[in-house]
């Protein structure tokens, strides 16, 4: 919580005496208001969802979300505007709101505020189940592009949020804090690709490099390369040659192999773990030296194993092990590589290596934000609690609106349980359910959190969710999957959901 003055623009708040000043005089503020402005810096930028601010003004009280409106809206108008002449309070659709980072803070933070967004590009081929081709064009690009080292790039997952909607590049730039974002369009028929692409400036709207390319679909590497070298031109002339053959994808020789793996994608992020399985095999069948494919299907093994979920046996943590030993001596300097392999090593407990491996994709790419994320849940199962943190904190720094961050959030909320920080653990579990309504470690959380409290009515609410989502799961079951260098960072977890109501054996 916010617990000293913070200073952003003409204001300064003090959280301890609820007093707004502008230019050293008073602003009249509500004693909620006061309680939604504290939360929002605290965030530092981030999003706050609205059951955090319906929590921070309303303790221990039900009402309606119309009365959080009432209150933002009381707060931005005394606020007013920024110099720019947008508003200090953004929306979030979906989720809630985010501020600007306190100016007391900007050269702290001014250095993780992502420099690009690769906005979702639209699908014009007549096929509708071509969608994930379009979408996979973009992850390529997103990919080739976050593993530049002179600017960050917002993760793919937070930038789909925008999907299917009219954008303002304005707006866009403002709720993701980024100075660009790249559009485009994609038709593909008849063995024909026609990409159109385009690179905006957020604060002027105005369009920096454009281009339109056409071909058969066999190019398409080609024109990702080039709207990737066009984009790199427009925004960082002085990259070396170096850096623009490193960021280059390990693609496969096979074209149905990477179709299949493009197929693949949107099954992982929906949660369909048997297709996106099934398809990620078929593509190693076709080429298995496919990098990228294996890494995906090998993380997928082992985080299912790891968190337990049903359906996951041995079986799964040997595959895991095969494509492990597969990806790595292909991983070179390709931050997102080293550190899918670092989360390998995690789950089969060698607890070095994965510590050495996350910390070597941290320095290839300090702005990869997967890179940055897996060295969060790496130190907190075999590291430092600090640096886990540190490294998770900074992963949702770089990826904001982030709607499949609920596995960040949940190990923040991991990190504090272990801190002995129960209520800031529930907090961000709930966060985390915010974005996944679903995701059971968040659930693992809650019910742990909310028993070490005493508060055993919420404790076994939440238990029966998560056995209500996996009716197998027991403690022993658990145990196989979940554990650490330091036991206790995972006891107190187990302690917790055994007073909850889930059994032991």
């Amino acid at each position: 919580m916010l617990d000293k003055r913070a200073e952003f623009g003409p204001f300064s708040f003090d959280p301890v005496s609820l007093q707004l000043q502008r230019g050293g005089m008073e602003v009249q503020l509500g004693a909620r208001a006061c309680a939604l402005l504290a939360v929002l810096l605290d965030a530092r930028g981030n999003v706050v969802t609205k059951q955090q601010l319906l929590e921070a003004a309303w303790p221990d009280m039900i009402v309606e979300e119309n009365n959080l409106a009432v209150q933002i809206g009381a707060l931005r108008k005394a606020l007013g505007e920024q110099q720019s002449g947008q508003d200090w309070i953004v929306t979030v659709p979906r989720l809630g709101y985010r501020m600007p980072i306190p100016a007391s803070a900007v050269e702290k933070f001014e250095q993780q505020r992502p420099a690009l967004a690769v906005l979702p590009f639209q699908n014009l081929g007549v096929e509708s189940d071509q969608e994930y081709f379009a979408d996979g064009i973009v992850e390529d690009i997103t990919t080739a592009l976050s593993r530049f080292k002179s600017f960050a790039v917002v993760s793919r997952n937070s930038a789909r949020a925008y999907k299917g909607r009219s954008l303002d590049v304005r707006q866009v730039g403002q709720e993701l804090g980024v100075r660009y974002v790249l559009e485009g369009a994609v038709r593909s028929a008849g063995g024909r690709l026609r990409i159109n692409a385009q690179l905006v400036q957020t604060d002027s709207g105005m369009q920096i490099w454009a281009n339109r390319f056409d071909g058969p679909t066999t190019a398409l590497f080609e024109v990702q390369d080039q709207i990737t070298d066009g984009v790199v031109a427009a925004i960082q002339p002085s990259i070396t040659r170096a850096e623009v053959e490193r960021a280059r994808l390990r693609r496969s020789s096979n074209p149905t192999a990477y179709d299949l793996y493009l197929q693949a994608l949107p099954n992982l992020l929906s949660r369909d773990r048997k297709r996106a399985l099934d398809l990620l095999e078929q593509a190693l069948r076709l080429d298995p030296d496919f990098a990228p494919a294996a890494m995906a299907a090998g993380t997928e093994y082992l985080a299912g194993y790891h968190h337990q979920v049903r359906g996951s046996s041995e079986l799964d943590l040997e595959r895991g092990r095969e494509l492990l030993q597969q990806v790595l001596p292909q991983c070179g300097d390709d931050s997102s590589l080293i550190s899918g392999c670092a989360l390998m090593l995690l789950v089969l407990r060698e607890y070095d290596r994965s510590l050495d491996l996350a910390s070597r994709a941290v320095s290839e790419n300090p702005n990869d934000s997967l890179a940055l994320s897996a060295a969060g849940i790496i130190n907190l199962f075999a590291g430092d609690l600090s640096a886990a943190n540190d490294h998770q904190l900074r992963a949702l720094a770089l990826s904001p609106n982030e709607y499949r961050a609920h596995g960040q959030l949940a190990c923040v909320s991991h990190i504090r349980m272990a801190q002995g920080q129960y209520k800031e653990a529930l907090e961000w579990a709930q966060r985390s359910l915010a974005v996944s309504s679903n995701y059971t470690p968040a659930y693992w959380m809650l019910a742990a959190g909310n028993a070490h409290l005493g508060r055993l009515d919420e404790a076994r609410n939440h238990a029966r969710e998560l056995l209500s989502l996996n009716p197998d799961l027991t403690i022993t079951r658990l145990r196989k999957g979940l554990h650490a260098r330091d036991m206790q960072r995972v006891e107190i977890l187990f302690d917790g959901i055994r007073i909850a109501g889930i059994p032991e054996y």
